[in-house]
């Protein structure tokens, strides 16, 4: 499974970040690389069926926070 993350993020890659780097847009070209950095290295996680733990608690623990309920 983890060969079809690879090769996804492969063709991915050509097509999103040649024309940015061509274009010489390197604001663009460095968040899109973050970005597909971050989301590359769950999708592998997950796909070596690694436990990745879920973002809600934290998230409902910064919102109860914020609007005090």
């Amino acid at each position: 499974m983890f060969v079809i993350v690879i090769a996804g993020y492969i063709l991915l890659g050509i097509y999103e970040f040649v024309p940015l780097y061509k274009e010489k847009r390197w604001k663009e070209f460095y968040v899109n690389m973050v970005l597909t950095f971050i989301s590359f290295s769950l999708a592998l996680l997950i796909s070596i069926d690694v436990k990745i733990p879920s973002p809600v608690k934290p998230i409902e623990a910064i919102i109860k926070t914020i609007f005090g309920r």
